[in-house]
């Protein structure tokens, strides 16, 4: 049976750097300076770059964290919150990010990496309205300690079944890309033309949400109304707060400003929190055709991050023909749209799975040591 200790007795646990205020700092720099949302875009795996490049001058008074270094979130998105990376080189780190490193007489880099991933940091701070950890709840978590040798052949076994889940998610993900890149290939050919060009408020009036938008941390799993935010899915929670969108405003479409996601609502919501963009369409145009221009324009505005990205999608000029044209688009996209989604959601099932065999991997490493090891 292994000996259980705290995490700040196997590793030195730690905190990276507040960013440098002053932007010209980060202007063609070449010194990575990891942020949470780095860590976020990452789950499990290591890290080795980042958005954001510091120079000589930025970099100076910081804190250089070693590779082999683990990265576990504070605060951000509760998505993020139990996303661990590994750095792979040396690199400077956000204050966001608590650093550990860990003490390899006792316990090697990647045993404690495995086994932070069966934390889930919700339990550490499920008494807070806004997720977030200091460095005590983070030191104070109790690490198991097998033998060195025991904790190698874990961590062998880990290593050759996430090789193999590696290789089946990054098929699963060039699926995926094909399917979107089919979907941009039809919708450029149906909607893409010189003629009749005309500016976005043509096409769509903004329903603002200033008054009813509601933050991540106040969604409900079940309540009155709908949350529609610019998130994955379609539906991101509930609420029992007024109406953003009522019935007589429907259909709208819902651009992400700063995840550049596109939706087709048809039914009465409130906005989620910052970045919501309503859609009303105009007279002119018929709803569904007005989501297809959207989805298309994504394909067109370049990613800037968690930059926003709205003034970019107004800026943009679209064909109108007239309705019974648009009608008759629709239709045969819609067709090619649900196949797509169809498949698209046949990848997301078998990701799912892969997902949830990582984590059954993870728990039998650690709780059925003996019979794993």
């Amino acid at each position: 049976m292994s000996q259980m200790l705290r995490l700040d007795k196997v590793a030195e646990v730690g905190s990276g750097n507040s960013a440098p205020q002053d932007k010209e700092l980060f202007n063609g720099g070449y010194l990575p300076f990891v942020r949470t949302s780095d860590v976020g875009a990452i789950h499990i795996g290591s890290i080795e770059t980042s958005r954001d490049l510091l120079t000589l001058a930025g970099a100076r008074g910081l804190k250089l964290q070693p590779s082999g270094t683990i990265l576990f979130p504070k605060s951000g998105a509760s998505t993020f919150l139990n996303h661990r990376v590994f750095l792979s080189r040396d690199a400077y780190v956000s204050n966001h990010l608590a650093t550990i490193k860990a003490n390899n007489e006792l316990a090697s880099d990647r045993y404690l990496f495995y086994f932070l991933q069966t934390i889930d940091a919700r339990d550490l701070c499920q008494d807070q309205a806004y997720p977030s950890l200091n460095r005590e709840q983070i030191a104070g978590i109790e690490v198991p300690l097998p033998s060195p040798e025991k904790q190698r052949k874990i961590v062998e076994k880990l290593d050759a079944a996430f090789a193999e889940l590696d290789l089946l998610e990054g098929n699963l993900g060039l699926g995926d890309e094909k399917a979107n890149q089919l979907l941009q290939s039809l919708l450029s050919s149906a909607l893409s033309s010189t003629k009749g060009q005309n500016n976005f408020t043509k096409f769509f009036t903004v329903i603002p949400d200033s008054k009813s938008k509601i933050k991540s941390s106040s969604y409900l799993e079940s309540g009155k109304y709908a949350v529609v935010d610019q998130g994955k899915e379609l539906v991101a929670g509930y609420t029992d707060t007024s109406l953003t969108v009522d019935e007589k405003s429907l259909p709208v479409v819902v651009f992400g400003d700063h995840t550049r996601a596109v939706k087709y609502v048809d039914f009465p919501f409130t906005a989620g929190a910052d970045g919501t963009q309503i859609l009303k369409p105009s007279a002119l145009t018929n709803p569904k055709y007005g989501f297809y221009l959207v989805l298309h324009a994504v394909g067109q505005i370049p990613s800037k991050g968690y930059a926003r990205h709205f003034g970019e999608l107004k800026k943009m000029q679209f064909q109108l023909p007239s309705l019974g044209e648009q009608h008759k688009v629709v239709e045969k996209l819609d067709s090619a749209f649900a196949e797509i989604e169809m498949f698209k959601a046949q990848v997301n099932v078998k990701k799912d799975y892969a997902t949830a065999l990582r984590q059954s991997l993870l728990s039998s490493a650690f709780t059925q040591e003996e019979a794993f090891a």
